[in-house]
């Protein structure tokens, strides 16, 4: 799916996205007739390493990870952008490249635009300018977030918090969810920076305390409220700005 132009049912679906929350119909229409759009499925790298294209992403539907290979081949996960999310505005504001690879964590639909539409389109409107500084901020305040949560939680509670985050996109706030299709081990562990074996291990302690069931392909939470408890214990002030970071799946 590419050009211009976009039919009633993506501009229902870019009415939902962050950045055009309390914007004007007219502006909204104006910035997605300059769009091209992209259907990734999972797996598909959108963007390289250091990639200096100069434009600014939109997710209306799926999951996009940015992330980056050390020397020794560990993946780390820099960001995770769920729908109704956008990156790319840092490099064109700033000029400089990207800091990770950007790959698709899911089927997605991404609405791309060009920099300089991107930047004329911030100067035509107030609100919108607004829009990207406070898009902007919230990013500022997710690193701080990550930051936090690798330094100070061993990795048993960044499993706990990555759980309640996959539970809270889900709409549940203590009861029992099932995540279908679930994070793979290694998926989860690229999230929480942590071999793969050590979420395998706290999962099994989990289930043996009752607290999930893993299948195949889905993970039942059964005490989310255990979980976000737990997570509440060992970060403190931090714990609510933890759990409101975006997921793996």
């Amino acid at each position: 799916m590419s050009g211009g132009g976009a039919d009633t049912s993506l501009l229902k679906i870019a009415r939902a996205l962050q950045i055009f929350q309390g914007i004007d119909e007219a502006t909204i229409e104006a910035f997605l007739a300059e769009f091209s759009w992209r259907e990734l499925k999972r797996g598909d790298t959108l963007l390289q390493h250091l990639d200096q294209r100069g434009s600014v992403y939109f997710v209306l539907r799926g999951v996009i990870r940015s992330w980056i290979r050390s020397g020794n081949g560990r993946e780390v996960t820099l960001r995770v952008y769920p729908a109704g999310t956008n990156f790319g505005q840092n490099s064109v504001l700033t000029g400089v490249p990207r800091a990770g690879q950007v790959s698709a964590q899911t089927d997605c639909l991404i609405g791309e635009i060009a920099g300089g539409a991107f930047v004329e389109h911030v100067r035509g409107s107030a609100d919108l300018g607004l829009a990207v500084i406070r898009s902007m901020g919230r990013a500022e305040a997710e690193l701080s977030a990550r930051v936090f949560e690798l330094s100070a939680l061993e990795v048993r509670y960044r499993i706990h918090a990555a759980l309640v985050r996959l539970a809270r996109e889900r709409a549940a706030v203590d009861g029992p969810v099932t995540i279908r299709p679930a994070p793979t081990h290694a998926a989860l562990a690229v999230v929480v920076g942590a071999a793969r074996e050590a979420v395998t291990r706290e999962l099994k302690d989990l289930e043996r305390a009752g607290v999930v069931v893993t299948h195949r392909e889905a993970i039942e939470l059964l005490d989310v409220a255990y979980l976000e408890a737990s997570v509440r214990r060992r970060a403190g002030a931090m714990a609510t700005v933890l759990l409101q970071l975006g997921s793996v799946a």
